[in-house]
């Protein structure tokens, strides 16, 4: 057999797989050019960790409210004070009212898009901002935006679909929030943080 046959072969099986693996949960797909954060592509997959839910939308509007589900453990993310770390809390069912804001750093009231900075509140607690704190995520409340946060997952400048699976990005720790297994504090850690699920 010809010795390049195999060869083309097996670089055409190499870059299927490739392609496949690329395409998996959590890939980033970017026009032909554009810069991409070199951070954000070595994350493992499971960083699309999120699902933004709301009951008439297509489509994320700053300014409207959501639940945002954690399809891995399939419960929603609400305020509730508690003992350990930011108040956080899981609930198996959408909360009512929708206790998720996301706030544009343009003050635009329009589409939510890929890779736009972005201010994420709770109702109750305030905006989510990066600080290191004892126990838990290094996460605070802050009552002033927190532009800090972009959804990634797709191709950026496009328009975020309610529903697709995103990844919760913040600038000041270059890492993502999932659901993540911890001894104090609601189970989230930073993806490169998290070893056991």
């Amino acid at each position: 057999m010809d010795a390049r046959k195999i060869a083309g072969g097996w670089v055409t099986a190499t870059l299927l797989a490739t392609a496949l693996v690329g395409c998996g949960s959590g890939s980033i797909s970017v026009e032909p050019g554009a810069e991409v954060d070199e951070a954000a592509q070595t994350l493992p997959a499971l960083t699309a960790d999120w699902q933004v839910r709301h009951p008439v939308r297509t489509e994320i509007y700053s300014n409207d409210s959501y639940n945002l589900l954690n399809p891995y453990l399939q419960q929603y993310i609400r305020y509730k004070v508690r003992e350990y770390g930011i108040d956080l809390v899981w609930s198996p069912n959408p909360v009512s009212p929708r206790p998720i804001r996301f706030r544009k750093y343009s003050g635009v009231v329009g589409p939510v898009k890929y890779d736009e900075r972005i201010a994420i509140s709770v109702e109750g607690g305030g905006y989510l901002r990066y600080q290191e704190r004892e126990y838990g995520i290094n996460l605070v409340w802050s009552n002033e935006p927190a532009y800090e946060w972009r959804l990634r997952g797709g191709t950026a400048g496009n328009n975020v679909r309610i529903g697709s699976s995103v990844i919760l990005w913040n600038d000041v720790i270059h890492n993502s929030v999932v659901y993540c297994h911890r001894e104090y504090g609601i189970n989230l850690r930073w993806a490169t943080d998290c070893e056991n699920r």
